[in-house]
């Protein structure tokens, strides 16, 4: 009898590379039967009519992804830190500094994720050291504690979940599945953060605009500066990127394009 193969390891070729047998032009026999027997078993419209159905109906009776919290400062108290635009609604406010909160901690769990990657693998000409990473890292820290100030100098609840928090934590799930992922390397991982880095840049625009309209202008002043660190956290993951692409397109062994 012959022996089971061992399907849980990918094949290697002869030069050790590992096979990639993903794609259907491998295959063209094979996929167009695939192609025709997943039409066989399609129940109801092909295009997607029954699933749209369906949808439209969780979409109607869906309850809220989440609800503000009640204020936790008296009126009064939050005037005396330059109160709200008259007119303005401070839940608005609160939930988007809500978000940056839930943002921010996630930041310092990539960064943390990445310093544990480059201590594992290291690092790659051109890109960033330990220390670089351990900077950014403190900045997101930095910048948490800044909005959990900002958060009780306008009545809010550092550790409530409001909408926007639990959309931004959700969203942040599978960036940190990137980096914890002990088969991504390096240069993989801070493809992840680079996306992180650019929803991060645009969230800080956005609540200073915010604030710029409804909150204290003191508050405004200090997103300001984070939202400035923030830029120079894009620009350095840009330049460490650039030089491993720059590095990858001219290297004879396709092992190390990704390493």
């Amino acid at each position: 009898m012959k022996k089971a193969k061992n399907h849980s390891k990918p094949e290697k070729a002869s030069s050790g590379v590992l096979m990639n047998k993903t794609g259907v032009a491998a295959a063209p026999v094979d996929a167009a039967a695939q192609a025709e027997a997943s039409l066989a078993a399609v129940v109801g419209a092909p295009d997607g009519q029954n699933l749209a159905i369906v949808r439209a109906e969780y979409e109607k009776t869906a309850r809220p992804l989440g609800t503000m919290p009640p204020p936790m400062l008296a009126k009064g108290i939050v005037q005396s830190v330059g109160g709200f635009a008259k007119g303005t609604n401070p839940a608005v406010l609160i939930d988007k500094i809500a978000e940056r909160l839930a943002f921010e901690r996630g930041g310092v769990r990539l960064y943390q994720g990445l310093v544990a990657k480059l201590d594992a693998r290291g690092t790659f000409e051109g890109g960033p050291s330990r220390d670089d990473l351990l900077h950014l890292q403190q900045d997101e820290l930095t910048h948490f504690q800044l909005l959990c100030t900002a958060m009780a100098m306008v009545g809010g609840d550092p550790t409530a979940m409001t909408p926007s928090a639990d959309l931004a934590g959700v969203a942040s799930q599978g960036l940190i599945q990137i980096i914890a992922d002990p088969r991504t390397t390096l240069p993989q991982a801070l493809q992840a953060i680079l996306i992180a880095e650019l929803t991060d840049n645009d969230g800080w625009q956005m609540l200073i605009d915010i604030t710029d309209r409804a909150g204290p202008q003191e508050l405004a002043d200090r997103f300001e500066a984070a939202k400035a660190e923030e830029e120079q956290h894009l620009t350095k993951v840009r330049d460490w990127l650039a030089a491993h692409g720059a590095a990858a397109i001219t290297t004879k062994r396709p092992d190390e394009i990704f390493a």
